[in-house]
C-alpha cells in the first residue's frame, strides 16, 4: 500500500511536469554540445541526464536516410559500446550523426515519446526500413548468370555486388 501511495506521487509528479512543459513556448538551452528543447522528443528522463564533458562524438558517417538504418545502427551501437554510454546519453547523442533528412525525421516525432534507447532505435529503423539492404539467400547463387550482351568484366563486377548483399 505504502509503495502504491508513492507511485501515485511520482506520477502526479510527472504529470504536472508534462504539463508545464506543453504549457510553455519553446525553450532552447545548450548542455556541452547537446541542444535540449522543450518539445524534444526525448523524454525530460534522458534530457536531465548530465552529458560527461569528454564526450566524443560518435566518429561514423551522417545517417542521410538512404542508406540501410540497420548498418547506421550498429555503427553507432559499436560506438556507443565502446565508450560506455548509458541508455540515455545513446538518446541524447543519436541525432547528432544523423543529416538534414533523417533531422527532419527526429524532429517531427512527437515530444517526450522517446523514453530508452530500445524505443529510439526501433523507431528509426520503422521509419527507414525502406532503406534497408535486403539480404539474398545463398542458394540463389546460381541465379547470377552472365547476360547475352554483358562482357565478362561487368558480369564479374555484377556477380561480386550480388555476394556482398547474400546471406552469411
Amino acid at each position: 500500500a505504502k509503495e502504491i501511495e508513492v507511485l501515485r506521487k511520482r506520477l502526479a509528479e510527472i504529470e504536472t511536469q508534462h504539463k508545464s512543459q506543453e504549457d510553455s513556448s519553446r525553450h532552447v538551452s545548450t548542455l556541452g554540445n547537446v541542444i535540449v528543447e522543450a518539445d524534444s522528443p526525448l523524454a525530460p528522463e534522458l534530457t536531465a541526464e548530465a552529458v560527461p564533458a569528454k564526450i566524443k562524438i560518435p566518429q561514423i558517417g551522417m545517417y542521410d536516410g538512404t542508406s540501410d538504418p540497420d548498418a547506421h545502427l550498429g555503427h553507432y551501437t559499436s560506438w556507443m559500446d565502446l565508450h560506455g554510454a548509458s541508455d540515455a546519453l545513446r538518446c541524447r547523442m543519436f541525432s547528432l550523426t544523423l543529416g538534414p533528412r533523417a533531422q527532419k525525421w527526429y524532429y517531427t516525432l512527437p515530444p517526450h515519446s522517446i523514453w530508452k534507447w530500445q524505443r529510439l532505435r526501433t523507431t528509426f529503423r520503422s521509419h527507414f526500413i525502406g532503406a534497408q539492404v535486403c539480404l539474398i539467400p545463398k542458394e540463389s547463387i546460381t541465379n547470377i548468370v552472365q547476360k547475352d550482351d554483358e562482357t565478362v568484366k561487368d558480369y564479374i563486377s555484377r556477380f561480386n555486388d550480388q555476394i556482398q548483399n547474400m546471406e552469411p
